[in-house]
Protein backbone atom coordinates (compact mmCIF):
# COMPACT_ATOMS: atom_id res chain seq x y z
CA UNK A 1 0.00 0.00 0.00
CA UNK A 2 2.98 2.14 0.65
CA UNK A 3 3.53 2.72 -3.43
CA UNK A 4 -0.02 3.56 -3.52
CA UNK A 5 0.46 6.06 -0.98
CA UNK A 6 3.44 7.85 -3.01
CA UNK A 7 1.92 8.14 -6.13
CA UNK A 8 -1.46 9.26 -5.03
CA UNK A 9 -0.75 12.55 -5.33
CA UNK A 10 -1.34 13.05 -9.06
CA UNK A 11 -4.44 11.59 -9.34
CA UNK A 12 -6.09 13.08 -5.69
CA UNK A 13 -8.95 15.46 -5.73
CA UNK A 14 -9.14 17.89 -2.43
CA UNK A 15 -12.39 17.99 -1.35
CA UNK A 16 -13.90 15.05 -2.85
CA UNK A 17 -15.88 12.23 -0.78
CA UNK A 18 -14.74 8.49 0.14
CA UNK A 19 -17.66 6.02 1.10
CA UNK A 20 -15.52 3.07 2.77
CA UNK A 21 -17.21 -0.22 2.24
CA UNK A 22 -16.17 -1.73 5.83
CA UNK A 23 -17.03 -0.36 8.83
CA UNK A 24 -15.40 2.35 10.97
CA UNK A 25 -14.75 1.34 14.78
CA UNK A 26 -14.29 4.75 16.24
CA UNK A 27 -13.50 4.69 20.02
CA UNK A 28 -15.39 6.57 22.85
CA UNK A 29 -13.56 9.81 22.02
CA UNK A 30 -15.02 9.71 18.15
CA UNK A 31 -11.48 8.96 17.13
CA UNK A 32 -10.38 6.31 14.55
CA UNK A 33 -6.60 5.72 14.38
CA UNK A 34 -5.45 5.11 11.16
CA UNK A 35 -1.06 6.00 11.65
CA UNK A 36 1.06 4.58 14.52
CA UNK A 37 4.71 5.03 14.80
CA UNK A 38 5.16 4.77 18.72
CA UNK A 39 8.38 3.06 18.43
CA UNK A 40 9.69 6.38 16.53
CA UNK A 41 9.75 8.22 19.67
CA UNK A 42 12.82 6.50 21.24
CA UNK A 43 14.75 6.75 17.75
CA UNK A 44 13.86 10.04 18.20
CA UNK A 45 15.10 10.70 21.48
CA UNK A 46 18.30 9.15 20.91
CA UNK A 47 19.09 10.64 17.27
CA UNK A 48 17.58 14.42 18.20
CA UNK A 49 20.04 14.61 21.10
CA UNK A 50 23.15 13.59 19.27
CA UNK A 51 22.06 16.03 16.15
CA UNK A 52 21.98 18.70 18.58
CA UNK A 53 25.17 17.65 20.40
CA UNK A 54 27.04 17.92 17.02
CA UNK A 55 25.14 21.63 16.48
CA UNK A 56 26.44 22.66 20.09
CA UNK A 57 30.11 21.15 19.58
CA UNK A 58 29.72 23.49 16.56
CA UNK A 59 28.74 25.73 18.33
CA UNK A 60 31.88 26.14 20.78
CA UNK A 61 34.13 26.03 18.32
CA UNK A 62 32.75 28.82 16.59
CA UNK A 63 32.44 30.93 19.85
CA UNK A 64 35.98 29.70 20.29
CA UNK A 65 37.16 31.03 17.16
CA UNK A 66 34.87 34.27 17.48
CA UNK A 67 37.04 34.99 20.92
CA UNK A 68 40.63 33.96 19.10
CA UNK A 69 39.48 35.00 15.17
CA UNK A 70 41.67 33.86 12.66
CA UNK A 71 40.58 36.71 10.18
CA UNK A 72 40.87 39.86 12.38
CA UNK A 73 38.96 43.03 12.48
CA UNK A 74 35.15 43.66 11.90
CA UNK A 75 35.00 41.12 9.30
CA UNK A 76 35.85 38.06 11.01
CA UNK A 77 33.45 39.27 13.89
CA UNK A 78 31.15 39.97 11.36
CA UNK A 79 31.54 36.05 9.92
CA UNK A 80 31.57 34.69 13.13
CA UNK A 81 28.20 36.73 14.70
CA UNK A 82 26.59 35.00 11.12
CA UNK A 83 27.78 31.70 11.92
CA UNK A 84 26.31 31.57 15.72
CA UNK A 85 23.22 33.43 14.51
CA UNK A 86 22.68 30.06 12.00
CA UNK A 87 23.69 27.63 14.58
CA UNK A 88 20.89 29.10 16.44
CA UNK A 89 18.37 28.70 13.62
CA UNK A 90 19.68 25.40 13.76
CA UNK A 91 19.22 24.46 17.36
CA UNK A 92 15.39 25.87 16.89
CA UNK A 93 14.98 24.09 14.16
CA UNK A 94 15.82 20.82 15.64
CA UNK A 95 14.00 21.25 18.75
CA UNK A 96 10.56 22.71 16.62
CA UNK A 97 10.86 19.68 14.29
CA UNK A 98 11.72 17.08 16.54
CA UNK A 99 8.95 17.81 19.21
CA UNK A 100 6.35 19.30 17.37
CA UNK A 101 6.22 18.76 13.73
CA UNK A 102 6.99 14.85 13.33
CA UNK A 103 4.03 12.61 13.11
CA UNK A 104 3.44 10.12 15.67
CA UNK A 105 -0.54 9.20 15.63
CA UNK A 106 -2.79 10.23 13.12
CA UNK A 107 -6.76 9.86 13.61
CA UNK A 108 -10.09 10.37 11.87
CA UNK A 109 -12.68 12.03 13.85
CA UNK A 110 -15.80 10.80 14.03
CA UNK A 111 -17.60 13.67 11.78
CA UNK A 112 -15.45 12.10 8.72
CA UNK A 113 -14.13 15.75 7.97
CA UNK A 114 -11.04 16.28 10.61
CA UNK A 115 -7.95 14.71 11.66
CA UNK A 116 -6.11 14.52 14.72
CA UNK A 117 -2.31 14.43 14.71
CA UNK A 118 -0.06 14.07 18.34
CA UNK A 119 3.74 14.33 17.90
CA UNK A 120 6.58 12.75 18.97
CA UNK A 121 8.54 14.26 21.51
CA UNK A 122 12.13 13.84 20.94
CA UNK A 123 13.64 16.19 24.36
CA UNK A 124 10.47 14.70 26.52
CA UNK A 125 8.21 17.34 26.19
CA UNK A 126 4.40 16.82 26.78
CA UNK A 127 2.73 15.49 23.21
CA UNK A 128 1.29 18.10 20.94
CA UNK A 129 -2.24 17.70 19.17
CA UNK A 130 -2.84 19.71 15.53
CA UNK A 131 -6.74 18.95 14.52
CA UNK A 132 -6.93 20.19 10.96
CA UNK A 133 -9.57 19.67 7.96
CA UNK A 134 -9.05 17.32 5.84
CA UNK A 135 -9.94 19.41 2.86
CA UNK A 136 -6.21 21.39 3.21
CA UNK A 137 -4.22 17.83 2.68
CA UNK A 138 -2.94 17.84 -0.52
CA UNK A 139 -0.80 14.66 0.05
CA UNK A 140 2.91 13.85 0.28
CA UNK A 141 5.67 15.09 -0.93
CA UNK A 142 8.62 12.67 -0.30
CA UNK A 143 12.10 14.15 0.97
CA UNK A 144 14.46 10.62 1.06
CA UNK A 145 13.75 7.00 1.65
CA UNK A 146 9.96 6.75 2.92
CA UNK A 147 10.24 10.24 4.75
CA UNK A 148 7.25 12.30 4.16
CA UNK A 149 6.19 15.93 4.12
CA UNK A 150 2.89 16.70 4.46
CA UNK A 151 2.30 21.01 3.74
CA UNK A 152 -0.76 22.28 5.01
CA UNK A 153 -2.11 25.59 3.36
CA UNK A 154 -2.10 27.93 6.45
CA UNK A 155 -0.47 26.35 8.47
CA UNK A 156 3.02 24.40 9.39
CA UNK A 157 4.64 21.92 7.50
CA UNK A 158 4.43 18.33 8.88
CA UNK A 159 6.72 15.36 8.73
CA UNK A 160 5.80 11.62 9.01
CA UNK A 161 7.56 8.52 8.15
CA UNK A 162 5.72 6.01 6.62
CA UNK A 163 8.40 2.98 6.74
CA UNK A 164 7.77 2.89 10.64
CA UNK A 165 3.74 2.90 10.34
CA UNK A 166 3.19 0.21 12.84
CA UNK A 167 -0.66 0.45 11.75
CA UNK A 168 -0.62 -3.04 9.63
CA UNK A 169 -4.94 -3.45 8.52
CA UNK A 170 -4.84 -2.46 5.15
CA UNK A 171 -7.92 -0.66 5.22
CA UNK A 172 -6.44 1.56 7.56
CA UNK A 173 -3.57 2.35 5.43
CA UNK A 174 -6.21 3.11 2.24
CA UNK A 175 -7.91 4.97 4.46
CA UNK A 176 -4.91 7.34 5.10
CA UNK A 177 -4.09 7.39 1.52
CA UNK A 178 -7.63 8.97 0.92
CA UNK A 179 -7.40 11.55 3.98
CA UNK A 180 -3.76 12.82 2.75
CA UNK A 181 -4.76 13.40 -0.82
CA UNK A 182 -8.20 15.24 0.78
CA UNK A 183 -10.64 13.58 0.40
CA UNK A 184 -13.40 13.53 3.40
CA UNK A 185 -14.70 10.19 4.76
CA UNK A 186 -18.68 9.32 4.64
CA UNK A 187 -18.80 7.27 8.39
CA UNK A 188 -22.64 7.00 8.45
CA UNK A 189 -22.67 4.83 5.33
CA UNK A 190 -25.41 6.55 3.66
CA UNK A 191 -25.49 6.68 0.18
CA UNK A 192 -26.30 10.38 -0.47
CA UNK A 193 -23.30 12.16 1.34
CA UNK A 194 -24.45 15.26 0.22
CA UNK A 195 -27.15 15.43 3.08
CA UNK A 196 -24.18 14.41 5.24
CA UNK A 197 -22.07 16.95 4.79
CA UNK A 198 -21.54 20.43 2.94
CA UNK A 199 -18.59 20.79 1.18
CA UNK A 200 -16.97 24.15 2.09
Amino acid sequence: MIHILRKARCFSTPGQFFRPNFPLPFDSDGKLMIFTTPSATTFLRVYAPINLGFILVHGYLTLTEYMYPIIPGKYGYLIMTSSLLALGIGIAATVEIFSRRFIKNIYLMNDGKHLLFTFHSAFTFNDSELKIDIGKCTGLDEIYSQNYRLNIPGNKTLYLNLDRNEMMDDKMVGLLHKVLNGFYINTLGEKNINKLFKKP
